[in-house]
């Protein structure tokens, strides 16, 4: 391996070097999370109760790897940048990758 000349503000990074970046524009995700409680005392020393449970995930980040192999079995030969670029190493990007929910209701008497 040889030292880069960065000279030009451009290093080519070698293909069996994996490389991670973060999606241009990138918007960021966030999680809401609620919770509440009802009690009541009931007759004869009973206490009734009910409780809500409840998370939502929006935009939540992952890593995708683009150049995984796409076809079973066929090893380096198979990721889509080594036909075109020579890169045989992951080539991951963070971004976005979707949104997701919990409920959970709860009664108890």
């Amino acid at each position: 391996m040889t030292i880069p000349d960065i000279s030009s503000g451009r290093v080519d990074i070698p293909g069996e070097i994996a490389v991670g970046s973060i999606a241009p524009r990138l918007n960021r995700g966030y999680i809401q999370s609620w919770n509440a409680t009802l009690q009541k005392n009931i007759a004869w020393g009973f206490v009734g109760q009910a409780s809500y449970v409840g998370t939502r995930q929006v935009r939540q980040l992952g890593y995708l790897d683009v150049n995984a192999g796409q076809v079973i079995g066929a090893g380096q030969a198979g990721r889509p940048l080594n036909q075109r670029f020579g890169r045989t190493a992951a080539t991951t990007f963070l971004s976005p990758m979707g949104t997701g929910q919990y409920n959970l209701s709860y009664a108890h008497r």
